[in-house]
């Protein structure tokens, strides 16, 4: 790759003139009437914000109102794997950004679309070799800088097509590459706030016809709009049609994406938001040898504050972005009973031609209540929809071009919550609360802390994950005013020695969550976790200084570790990682064109001590064990097809070097069903790991990417001390690698053979062995039935003594193990889960799940498996 910086470019006047600023204005002020392009040379010019990538040797482009910076092409340090494409964008007022940095990202891709089936199609990513400032702007005109680029490889989406196609009875091996000269044209016009982006095709490609899109990574501090006007399915993914642009807004700043001149598609692809032009799909771009093949051009537009002030940077481009429509003054005011309500929301919504309304775009109330921008108008008006904190959403209004509306807002509401242990010690909890007209909230505040709520009466469930008592009450809160809610929650279980974690959460840093990393805090110290241990897709970032500045470490310790996206052969979790700065996602494992030996090694080089096996079975979907045909008899893979799988011909797909299997991913059944023993069954494929000897320990997680709670289920782990902010993610590590650890999604037990529980070897000479067994749970969580199983068979069953008590079942049980043998423990109960929790499927969800007590019978000191074999569980899918 070349980077025309270390070639020694020749230099380029300083953006702007005297006085300097800070950040990307440490050469210059940008100019009134100017527009300039250069290489960034220092560190220190770089952009604010959370999001903020721009480094030296990425290209900026920047004026008066507006500044954007391309990644260099040599080092991307993105989720889009390349370089050459934009990475930060910022409004500017006054030789300063206007507000913190909120792009994540923007990428390309280039491709052939199948509307007949979706899964032929292909899709590459579109990678930049060189960088060019092609105009600096010093001439007065635009400012142009180029990237050329190629087509490379979109791993994660081909191999989901890939994967599809197989689990379709079908086979798509990886094509070649197109082999297109791509150049990647960014313009930014003197005073404009839009950024052009021309994507050019030429060269010649093995094939021939294709269409350009866009991949879309906002930050999760946004909130994200798009007014469709159509939809359309092809093969499970849903395309909305007729879309102006995106709009992505806070009122801190805000961007807008557009394609002018198209028929904008919107679609979710492997979590990545993509936008296409539906004209390129019926006509596709014909690129003729040396001729350049000039693509739908795009706009990434900026703003100051809401989401309306960055698609007004359109207007100058796109005058009619939808037949017959206008751009128009939308103005007005939000109070309530005569105050003004400063910072209140106004979803500005617009009639698509089915006759439903869909948000077109949002504004942000000012200091005094006002709000203004200029919006597209269908030619029907609008209808706006306030909200603020605390308040019920108001009434629709209906709203005209260049006419003051004025929206009321009800009275506001909050809440003083101080729910404490029985020591006094005030907690982290999940409040579910239902109000009398069925209006339902969720909040998860920090000890002591005051909410918005909005007034009403509300029936309200206070509880802190499975070993603490449910709080339930009622609290009137009257308009304007604050209303209290105290009590005491109990920590009831005796889970002493033992912590209870997640292995599997996401939040800010994956592609497909938008969850902050201190909400992300809040929700797993309102679960009582003991432990959380982020996982975030294609990323190991640190999330310690989230817990800090939340103040939890007291409720909740946290590990630092990483999903490892590989859509094939299939995602796997590694933790807990050493933290590395070395790039901006914290040099996350790169899994292309690996199997699981590739995968797991690379893991392991990168630190983790821990490698876990992701929704293999347990997804509803067909994972590696049913993509691969998974033999439980003889725990071998029939299908071993590299090429198949997208993967080059002389990969090695399955490995046995993981050390945990996710048993229970949510609250779906880990069962197997008879009917449909490809997509179900994890607890039986697990079971046929240990019958050949491979001690796998299983756990349970959420894979939790919005604000649901974590730890439900989750799994318990013997570690040296259990107290929260004492036990380490290491602490844990070692207990999963032991098999010391018991699956729940409800209910607590312990189980021993001798005193050797979960993950160690007992003794049982003679053939006999007493199993001590003690299951404890909430009383409003029933647990009935206990299921003993060795060597995967059912040898005998318990009945609770006490199934709505505390303490379930306390019990010693006589076995006979003529031969080694390993035993696991089931426990089911038969009613909901009460209010507050997860609900889920009681009769083919267990409560609990024991790892395995492993048996010498034999007396030689050592456990030998039994070997492949089926399974009598006695607990498929409708069998109880």
């Amino acid at each position: 790759m070349i980077l025309l910086l270390a070639l020694g470019c020749p230099e380029v006047e300083e953006t702007g003139a005297a006085p300097k600023g800070t950040g990307l204005f440490t050469q210059g002020c940008p100019v009134a009437g100017e527009a300039r392009a250069r290489l960034l040379e220092s560190a220190a010019e770089t952009s604010w914000g959370e999001e903020a990538l721009a480094g030296p040797g990425d290209a900026l482009l920047v004026n008066e109102a507006a500044a954007f910076v391309i990644q260099n092409v040599d080092a991307p340090e993105t989720y889009y794997s390349y370089g050459g494409t934009p990475i930060d964008a910022v409004a500017v007022q006054d030789c300063e950004q206007a507000g913190p940095e909120l792009l994540e990202e923007l990428g390309f891709v280039v491709g052939q679309l199948d509307l007949a089936d979706f899964n032929a199609s292909t899709l590459h990513q579109v990678r930049g070799t060189a960088i060019e400032i092609l105009s600096d702007g010093s001439d007065g005109g635009a400012a142009v800088v180029e990237v050329a680029a190629t087509d490379d490889r979109f791993w994660l989406v081909e191999e989901t097509l890939a994967r599809n196609v197989w689990n379709d009875g079908g086979r798509k091996e990886l094509g070649p590459l197109f082999g297109l000269d791509i150049t990647l044209r960014y313009t930014l016009d003197p005073g404009a706030s839009a950024l052009q982006i021309d994507v050019l095709l030429g060269g010649e490609p093995v094939t021939d016809g294709f269409l350009v899109g866009a991949l879309v990574f906002p930050s999760d501090e946004l909130d994200v709009h798009e007014f469709a006007d159509g939809a359309l399915n092809i093969s499970g993914f849903g395309l909305d049609l007729s879309v102006p642009w995106i709009g992505m807004g806070s009122g801190e700043g805000s961007q807008a994406i557009a394609m002018p001149q198209a028929a904008m598609a919107y679609t979710e692809v492997s979590g990545v938001r993509a936008l296409l032009d539906m004209n390129q799909a019926f006509s596709p771009l014909v690129v003729n040898g040396a001729s350049v093949a000039p693509s739908t051009p795009l706009l990434l537009g900026v703003g100051a504050g809401d989401a309306a002030s960055a698609s007004a940077g359109f207007e100058p481009y796109f005058p009619e972005p939808i037949d017959g429509a206008a751009w128009g003054d939308l103005r007005g005011s939000v109070t309530s009973s005569g105050t003004a309500i400063p910072r209140a929301d106004i979803w500005v919504y617009a009639e698509n031609s089915a006759g439903t309304l869909e948000v077109i775009d949002h504004l942000v109330a000012d200091a005094t209540g006002r709000f203004s921008g200029r919006v597209l108008d269908l030619g029907t008006g609008w209808t706006l929809v306030a909200t603020a904190q605390g308040r019920d959403p108001s009434e629709a209004v209906v709203a005209t071009d260049g006419k003051d509306a004025s929206i009321e807002l009800g009275g506001a509401g909050k809440l003083d919550v101080n729910l404490v242990d029985e020591e006094g010690r005030s907690l982290p909890v999940r409040l579910e609360l239902e109000r009398e007209d069925g209006a339902i909230e969720v909040r998860y505040p920090l000890p002591g802390e005051k909410i918005d709520v909005p007034p009403g009466t509300w029936h309200v469930w206070a509880t802190r994950g499975f070993e603490y008592s449910i709080g339930e009450t009622w609290v009137t809160i009257a308009a304007d005013s604050t209303a209290t809610l105290t009590g005491t929650l109990e920590h009831v279980l005796d889970t002493n020695g033992w912590a209870s974690v997640d292995t599997h959460v996401h939040a800010e840093a994956s592609a497909d969550s938008q969850t902050l990393g201190a909400d992300r805090f809040r929700t797993a110290a309102a679960s009582g976790l003991d432990v959380v241990i982020s996982t975030d897709h294609e990323a190991i970032l640190d999330l310690a200084p989230a817990l800090d500045a939340s103040g939890l470490r007291d409720f909740v310790s946290y590990g630092l570790g990483s999903e490892v996206t590989a859509t094939l052969p299939e995602h796997t979790n590694a933790w807990p990682f050493p933290i590395d700065d070395s790039d901006a996602r914290g040099a996350p494992v790169r899994w292309y064109e690996l199997g699981f030996p590739g995968i797991y090694a690379a893991e392991r080089e990168r630190g983790a001590r821990v490698i876990q096996l992701n929704h293999s079975r347990v997804n509803g979907e067909c994972g590696i064990l049913c993509v691969l045909d998974w033999d439980r008899g003889a725990a071998d893979p029939m299908t071993d097809d590299p090429l198949a799988l997208a993967m080059p011909e002389d990969t090695t797909v399955w490995s046995w070097d993981f050390d945990t299997f996710e048993v229970m991913n949510s609250n779906r059944s880990p069962l197997l069903d008879p009917t449909d023993p490809r997509h179900t069954g994890a607890l039986v494929d697990w079971f046929a790991f240990l019958n050949l000897g491979h001690r796998v320990t299983g756990v349970a997680v959420t894979d939790v990417h919005g604000l649901d709670i974590p730890g439900q289920p989750r799994v318990y782990v013997k570690v040296p001390d259990d107290a929260p902010g004492v036990v380490t993610a290491d602490d844990v590590a070692d207990g999963e690698l032991d098999g010391a650890a018991v699956m729940s999604s409800g209910a607590f037990a312990r189980v021993d053979v001798g005193g050797a529980g979960p993950g160690d070897l007992a003794t049982a000479l003679g053939g006999e062995a007493t199993l001590s067994l003690a299951v404890q749970a909430l009383p409003e969580i029933d647990v009935t039935t206990m299921y003993v199983l060795v060597n995967c068979d059912l040898v005998t069953t318990v009945l609770a003594t006490d199934p709505g008590g505390l303490v379930k079942v306390d019990v010693a049980l006589a076995l006979e193990l003529l031969e080694d043998a390993y035993i696991v423990v089931l426990g089911f109960g038969a009613a909901p889960m009460p209010r507050g929790f997860e609900a889920y499927d009681a009769a083919n969800v267990p409560r609990f799940i024991t790892n395995p007590i492993y048996v010498d019978a034999d007396g030689d000191g050592q456990w030998t498996a039994p070997g492949a074999k089926s399974c009598s569980t006695g607990v498929e899918v409708g069998s109880r």
